[in-house]
Parts: structure tokens; C-alpha cells; sequence
């Protein structure tokens, strides 16, 4: 199917990719409510097609119902087996469908590999993906407010902290500040040693870092270079796995 919204339900935002021309051409960042759903798509004349992804299954069946309501068609992109991307894991039944529509979208949109694929929301997912496309694994960690969270759960006295903006990593005066440089050294240091290691064979020219998310731009100049932001890159994937479902 050809969509016209691609959706990409997360576990802390919905966001919906506006289609057009072969391309995702505007994102719309929206919370779980149908009177917010509503109000956006208020303006689109005609029926949509749409194609969902979600990591959590509750809110994706919620919103499906609520598209169900609109007698409109929806493909739910929800298995590995709907993107064409060869694996090379012991379950990939398994496997976050986002990280998989976003190293598909990676691989078509500005391969070839190997590459790494990186998608920063509530966790930091590292994504591997080989010179012919495949996907092979990677890391996961907790997310800058999410170690925020536990490290403020976790002590008696270390207040919780906020990333308003790339912190670059240096300083830490003060309690907030040595937290926050703390946390972003964490994650920018584990993006740049794991393409350091899984990438040590590939010649430099040809080492490549895709960051995506709503937090990629708290790290991207501390990244190794080349470095490509592909702030869609989650949604492209949804609608190329869409187009190509029969």
C-alpha cells in the first residue's frame, strides 16, 4: 500500500509522518489523546491510508481502534517479517520493530552499510547493520531521562535533572551539573566506542553514524564523523516497509 500517514507510536510520544512525493514531508508530535488526533487530521480532506508501527502494544491497539472508527484502511507493521532486512540474531521475532524500520530506512536512504544506526528517545538504541544491509544487533541503554530518573530514584540526596541542551560534557561545578555531564558522557561515550570497535576494520572513509530521535540533537556534535542526522528516519522505514506489503 501507498500511505499517506506513516505513525510511529513510541513509549513516550505518537509521532505522525505526513507523506508525499515517495518521502515523509512533516512530522506532527502528539500525545494520546483522540481530541488531539482529531484536531490534527481535521484538516485532510478525503480518506487516508495509514501504516502504524508501535514498541507499545496498548497505545497501538488504542490508536488502530480509533483509525477503525474512521473506516479507514491501516497496515500495522508489527513483525519482522513485513521488512525486507536479513537478520543475524538468535530471536528476531523479538527485535523492537522501530529499530528494524529504522536500520531498513538507513540502509535504503543512505547506504550502503556497515553503518551505525542510532535512535535516541526514552532508551538509546545502537543499532549494527552490515555492508549488504543486515541487521545485526547492537545495544540498548537507558535514555538521558530515563538514567535521570533512576539515578534520582536510586539515592537519597541527587536530585532529578532536566536536558534542556547539549550540556558538551565538560565542567560539573555543582551536583546538577556533574549529574547531567555524567549521564552525557555515558551515551555519547557508548555510541562512539561501539562504532570504534564494530566498525575497527572498516577505513575510515567509509565509517558511518545515522542518529534519529527526539534527543539526538543533545549528542550529534560529539559523535564521530561522517555523521548523517535523519531526524525521520523511524517513519521512512514504516513507509517503506508499508509500500512494500502487498
Amino acid at each position: 500500500m501507498t500511505p499517506d500517514i506513516v505513525v510511529d507510536i513510541g513509549n513516550s510520544r505518537i509521532k505522525w509522518g505526513w507523506c508525499e512525493g515517495g518521502r515523509v514531508e512533516r512530522v506532527s508530535n502528539l500525545g494520546d489523546g483522540e481530541e488531539e488526533w482529531k484536531h490534527e487530521i481535521a484538516a485532510r480532506s478525503g480518506p487516508v491510508n495509514w501504516a502504524v508501527a508501535s514498541v507499545h502494544p496498548e497505545r497501538a491497539c488504542r490508536f488502530t481502534r480509533w483509525i477503525g472508527s474512521r473506516s479507514e484502511p491501516v497496515a500495522v507493521i508489527d513483525s519482522f517479517t513485513q521488512i525486507p532486512l536479513k537478520t543475524d540474531l538468535t530471536d528476531p521475532s523479538r527485535v523492537g520493530i522501530d529499530r528494524l524500520c529504522a536500520s531498513w530506512a538507513a540502509y535504503r536512504l543512505h547506504g550502503p552499510g556497515p553503518m551505525l544506526v542510532v535512535q535516541v528517545g526514552t532508551a538509546v538504541v545502537i543499532n549494527h547493520v552490515g555492508e549488504g544491509g543486515e541487521f545485526l544487533g547492537g545495544a540498548i541503554l537507558p535514555g538521558f531521562r530515563m538514567m535521570a530518573k533512576a539515578l534520582a530514584a536510586g539515592t537519597a540526596r541527587l536530585p532529578e535533572v532536566d536536558f534542556a541542551e547539549n550540556m558538551g560534557g565538560e565542567g560539573g561545578r555543582n551536583t546538577v551539573d556533574a549529574i547531567r555531564n555524567g549521564i552525557y558522557l555515558s551515551i555519547v561515550g557508548a555510541c562512539n566506542c561501539s562504532r570504534s570497535l564494530w566498525l575497527r576494520d572498516v577505513p575510515r572513509d567509509r565509517q558511518k553514524t545515522i542518529v534519529t530521535g527526539g534527543d539526538a540533537e543533545l549528542l550529534i556534535d560529539k559523535l564521530l564523523p561522517p555523521l548523517i542526522h535523519a531526524p525521520t528516519l523511524t517513519l521512512e522505514g514504516i513507509r517503506l516497509a508499508a509500500e512494500g506489503l502487498p
